[in-house]
């Protein structure tokens, strides 16, 4: 049976925000996010057009990319730490799993 979260617990804008700060600091993560993208629609657009090289893109275009990918590297940082929670929560309530 699952509990209810407390809405105090759940993270704010603000932390939203600055995990995406430090997820800035992963080079190179909008450029995996675009080329994987590019791989998973054929290198082609929804037009039909061919999808630049992450290096051909603009700088708004790709500042974009990196927004996107540090947003989504922020939640799974944020689901992590809320697994990693759980898990230790259980070892306190229920005690050692190798027993």
């Amino acid at each position: 049976m699952e509990t209810e979260k407390d809405p105090a617990s759940e993270p704010t804008p603000i932390a939203i925000e600055r995990l995406c700060l430090e997820c800035s600091r992963i080079v190179g993560l909008g450029e995996l996010a675009y080329s994987t993208y590019c791989s998973a629609v054929g290198g082609v657009s929804v037009n039909g057009d061919k999808l630049p090289a992450y290096k051909e893109r603009s700088p708004k275009i790709a500042e974009a990319w990196n927004i996107a990918a540090q947003s989504v590297a922020a939640e799974v940082i944020l689901e992590v730490q809320s697994m990693i929670e759980q898990y230790q929560n259980s070892i306190t309530k229920y005690g050692s799993v190798n027993k």
